[in-house]
């Protein structure tokens, strides 16, 4: 343990010191065109018949499995997190017949993305990107955001 505070304290403390309530979410710490996620807008009760929350994908084991894909997301910009297949963009919110999900209001006119293959084919987790920052709305274990 003693080692692993040696090692912190050598590291430039620059990029932990910022004044209270001043974090610009639109730009990562260490790399602004690195993809960041944040859940300040994930929704936990839909689709409606199944809804989607933190501990269903726990007793699942689908958390974890969604922590480590976005943790190697976090190495790439949107360009090459598209090219390689992790993330697909879509230019709106799928049609009522084509989702189980409802739109919030408040992203109805953006495009929307959604990071792909989690613990298998069909789990993923749909939202919006602003800049860098890829914006959890839903968990969607059964491929039902954009039915296909």
């Amino acid at each position: 343990m003693g080692r692993n505070k040696k090692h912190l304290k050598s590291q430039d403390d620059s990029v932990f010191n910022r004044k209270i309530d001043t974090r610009d979410e639109r730009v990562s710490a260490t790399d602004p065109k690195k993809i960041v996620f944040s859940l300040k807008y994930f929704i936990n009760n839909q689709p409606k018949k199944d809804m989607q929350t933190y501990s269903s994908w726990e007793d699942e084991n689908r958390l974890s499995k969604l922590l480590e894909k976005l943790q190697s997301i976090c190495d790439c910009t949107l360009m090459k997190a598209i090219q390689e297949g992790h993330i697909k963009r879509y230019d709106s919110f799928p049609p009522s017949n084509k989702t189980d999900f409802k739109c919030p209001p408040q992203f109805k006119d953006r495009q929307w993305y959604v990071v792909n293959k989690i613990s298998g084919q069909k789990a993923r987790v749909a939202g919006v990107m602003v800049q860098n920052v890829f914006y959890i709305i839903f968990f969607d274990k059964e491929h039902r955001f954009w039915i296909s």
